[in-house]
């Protein structure tokens, strides 16, 4: 039977063996101390989905205001009513609160405007309502449609390719 030598290992590899194990308790406390992180969404961001709508319904300090106005895209600046809708809350919020005499800074928080009452606009607009887009970077009805159009026709291709090819083996 052969006999069992316990070796010692040699010096690097004690010494890289022994970094390991001081570098791993070193860094184990910071990893199970440390919080997750959570995602938070930036506040000019919730400005402009609370907005997608056509009003802005929460109350956000006036820098969220601002930065809304300030990360707008191109597009929304040329073909969109957004910085007018914002700029527009923006400002009836800041004259009423002038009126009240409270004075306004960055950390300001302006309240939500008033809600204009909601007209019928029949089923059309209330399907829409319904299956519409939640938010400013949700996906857009328009695509949803072309893309449920697309598979329509891709399908009915791909059926019609199938039973040309059965009739062919038939034959």
């Amino acid at each position: 039977m052969p006999r069992l030598v316990h070796r010692r290992p040699s010096g690097q590899r004690f010494a890289k063996r022994a970094i390991v194990v001081v570098l791993l308790a070193a860094t184990t406390p910071a990893f199970i101390a440390t919080p997750p992180a959570v995602a938070t969404v930036p506040c000019w961001k919730e400005v402009i989905n609370d907005e997608y709508d056509g009003h802005i319904d929460r109350s956000y300090p006036l820098l969220c205001y601002r930065d809304a106005i300030a990360h707008l895209q191109q597009d929304q600046l040329v073909y969109g009513s957004f910085k007018n809708d914002i700029t527009r809350a923006l400002d009836v919020a800041v004259a009423r609160l002038r009126a009240r005499g409270t004075k306004i800074a960055d950390s300001t928080v302006i309240p939500a405007g008033e809600r204009s009452p909601s007209r019928d606009h029949g089923l059309f607009a209330l399907v829409a309502n319904y299956l519409g887009p939640g938010n400013a970077s949700s996906i857009p009805i328009p695509l949803l449609i072309l893309a449920c159009l697309a598979v329509l026709l891709v399908s009915a291709a791909s059926t019609g390719y199938v039973v040309r090819r059965l009739r062919a083996r038939r034959r």
